[in-house]
């Protein structure tokens, strides 16, 4: 069975952004550290352009259930452009990634991509969204710029949407 939700650090920084709904870890300076979908946490930095006004812009508190929005920076490392309040209108079992394919999708359907300096896998479900690659996952080759939609099921994730981005 192939390891899949891989959140690990990569060598390379891959251009991208992440929106996910989480937990606060921890609070700094400038800094928060949230609770990722599939386990683990993601450090990024605030600055005077990040959007807290659900926050009266300041930095909600450890343990604050908050809507991120991240972008990668060149380094590898991510500067948040929105962190925001979870309401009941969210979807919180699904985020979304704009990256780079690390790898040509096989016949395991698996999604190997990478943001800023984390690596993702997720087995893309049966029914997802292909659009874009003609409803073929094997055609969805390496170093492709991607959208991804995962809907988790708990800490596991399934990419149910794969469309090229154009904007990367």
């Amino acid at each position: 069975t192939p390891n899949t939700n891989n959140e690990t650090p990569t060598t390379a920084n891959e251009p991208g952004s992440i929106q996910f709904y989480g937990t606060v870890q921890s609070a700094g300076t400038n800094s928060l550290v949230v609770t990722m979908p599939a386990g683990g946490t993601l450090p990024f930095t605030t600055n005077a352009s990040t959007d807290l006004k659900d926050w009266n812009n300041a930095l909600p508190s450890v343990g604050s259930q908050v809507k991120v929005e991240v972008t990668a920076n060149t380094d590898g490392s991510f500067t948040a452009t929105k962190v925001g309040n979870v309401d009941s209108s969210n979807n919180t079992t699904q985020a979304q990634y704009t990256g780079v394919t690390t790898a040509v999708v096989g016949s395991d359907h698996v999604l190997h991509f990478a943001v800023g300096n984390k690596s993702f896998s997720f087995a893309i479900a049966p029914t997802a969204d292909l659009g874009d690659f003609n409803g073929n996952v094997q055609s969805i080759q390496n170093g492709a710029n991607i959208k991804v939609t995962v809907q988790f099921n708990g800490t596991t994730g399934s990419a149910i949407e794969v469309k090229m981005n154009s904007g990367n």
